[in-house]
């Protein structure tokens, strides 16, 4: 359910839910989480900008050191913290990366007489 109007996540997510095509889909997925992560991380550090600015100019014109530790804490957090997005495009990435990979494990485990079982087991 929309507030108002909906964000940019929700209608990309409206656009990729009425997709019949699987593969069709994995792509528009694939660029919206994209998209959104760039969109994101343009977003913050516009914001970690002006919050910079904003604290050295407090601390040039008014000489409020409270304030400008502030506005320079904000700024930090901007560019050191990442969106949502972001950190949901890069679990996605790694998570295509791991697909990608060749798992081979082996299990010993008891036998029924005393003798000994061995498994093995590969995923790709």
């Amino acid at each position: 359910m929309y507030l108002a109007l909906p964000s940019g996540a929700e209608r990309k997510y409206d656009e990729v839910q009425s997709m019949r095509d699987m593969e069709l889909r994995e792509r528009m997925c694939r660029s919206a989480l994209s998209s959104l992560a760039r969109t994101g991380r343009t977003r913050r550090i516009v914001y970690g900008i002006i919050s910079s600015a904003i604290a050295a100019y407090t601390l040039q014109q008014h000489s409020d050191y409270y304030g400008a530790v502030l506005f320079g804490a904000l700024a930090l957090r901007e560019f050191i913290r990442k969106s949502p997005a972001e950190k949901t495009y890069r679990d996605y990435l790694q998570m295509s990366e791991r697909q990608k990979e060749l798992a081979l494990s082996v299990g010993f485990g008891m036998g029924r007489h005393g003798g000994v079982k061995v498994g093995l087991s590969l995923t790709y």
